[in-house]
């Protein structure tokens, strides 16, 4: 059992340090409770990883950290200390010879670099690690789903969310027995309660999310287009702040022919319904009342829907809206297609690569808009993370 201890700490002590934030949340944590997304990317902490071994040839401030060379910072088999001076890693004083943990994990370009860093592990402990599994959120949803409910389970360390954990909380192990309270303390307090169910610790965090509105500056900061825009609307063309300026500066941008789209959203399955979610609840709305009863079929509901009809009758948005998930929607904005959009920061860095994105450096973050409720900001929050299955080998 403590194999599984050593791996779950590997994973989420260096994804917090090393990760910080990668895309998509989950529908259970309300807008209002989630953090400022502007504040979240801790990331510019990293460089000081690199001072432990040469202190005086430390990079300088400006310079990017490297996350993946964040290992080579020190030969010593014990835990590799963050700039607060805990953890980075965890368990790789163990002797884990001999021992093959398989993992089923969530793919794509914001989460697998991650997974680099299993070389690590295997280097310090003697341990193997195997990904048996790599999917998208939806993939690998429906691959743990199949394998809890006919025990068929074949790995150790399983990809979750604190918006899926619930449908396969009996089948998880109560990870309260590998960790300390002390040890928790390394975590978000409130994603740690919302990872308890019945007072079982179901997930550890490898990362969490809020959605932010993603913008294109050199539109907004295009003169001719401020002019015309202010001409049309009567207020100035800047970064959209409420639901209702989303939808001018959308439809604006694709008449003048400044881009392909104004705005989009991933519109396939559950990823629908989730941004649906959050501009409701913008909105005054929500899904059910105290007692899950359905009420979103109601003023806020129709107004949240006719929205996104609206936008789509327009061209506003991608035709093929229904057929787009996570990394088709990403793709599109880094393509340079969209004018704005509400994305998870966590493709921050993959944006801001000149060798993949044409947006690189033309883009910026702010907070999500606000709907009919002034108070309530859109905001799509959760964390992924991972769990262990009952029926683990190691």
């Amino acid at each position: 059992m403590k194999q599984r201890k050593s791996l779950l700490l590997l994973l989420a002590l260096f994804a917090v340090a090393a990760l910080l934030l990668a895309a998509c949340g989950g529908g259970q944590a309300a807008p209002t409770a989630a953090p400022e997304p502007t504040k979240a990317p801790e990331a510019t902490k990293a460089p000081e990883l690199t001072k432990a071994p040469e202190p005086t040839k430390a990079p300088e401030p400006t310079k990017a950290p490297e996350p993946t060379k964040a290992p080579e910072a020190t030969a010593a088999a014990g835990p590799l200390m963050g700039p607060d001076g805990r953890a980075s890693y965890a368990g790789l004083d163990k002797d884990l010879t001999g021992i093959t943990i398989r993992m089923a994990n969530i793919g794509g370009a914001p989460y697998e670099a991650m997974y680099q860093e299993a070389k690590l592990f295997e280097e310090k402990t003697g341990a193997k690690v195997e990904i048996v599994k790599l999917g998208d959120g939806f993939e690998i949803d429906r691959y743990l789903k199949q394998a809890y409910a006919s025990n068929t389970v074949d790995f150790d360390v399983a990809w979750d969310h604190t918006s899926f954990m619930s449908q396969y909380k009996d089948s998880l192990e109560d990870l309260n027995q590998y960790f300390t309270p002390e040890e928790l303390k390394a975590f978000s307090p409130s994603i740690i309660k919302a990872a308890t169910v019945d007072g079982k610790l179901l997930l550890i965090p490898r990362h969490a999310d809020i959605s932010a509105m993603h913008y294109r500056t050199d539109l907004f900061e295009n003169k001719d287009l401020q002019a015309k825009f202010k001409a049309k609307y009567g207020y100035d063309l800047l970064p959209p702040t409420t639901e209702a300026q989303m939808k001018d500066m959308a439809e604006f941008f694709v008449d003048e022919k400044a881009i392909d789209y104004g705005t989009q959203f991933a519109g396939k399955e559950e990823a629908l319904a989730g941004r649906f979610y959050e501009l409701l609840k913008a909105n005054g709305g929500n899904y059910f009342d105290d007692k899950f009863e359905p009420i979103f079929n109601n003023e806020a509901g129709k107004k949240t829907a006719d929205w996104m009809r609206e936008l789509y009758e327009k061209g506003a948005i991608p035709k093929d809206t229904t057929n787009l998930l996570w990394p088709e929607v990403a793709q599109n904005f880094c393509d340079g297609k969209v004018a704005f959009y509400l994305e998870w920061y966590g493709w921050y860095s993959y944006f801001q690569d000149p060798t993949k994105c044409k947006v690189a450096g033309k883009f910026d973050l702010m907070r999500g808009p606000t709907g009919d409720d002034p108070n309530v900001h859109t905001g799509w929050a959760g964390a992924h993370a991972f769990s262990i299955p009952k029926a683990a080998k190691n």
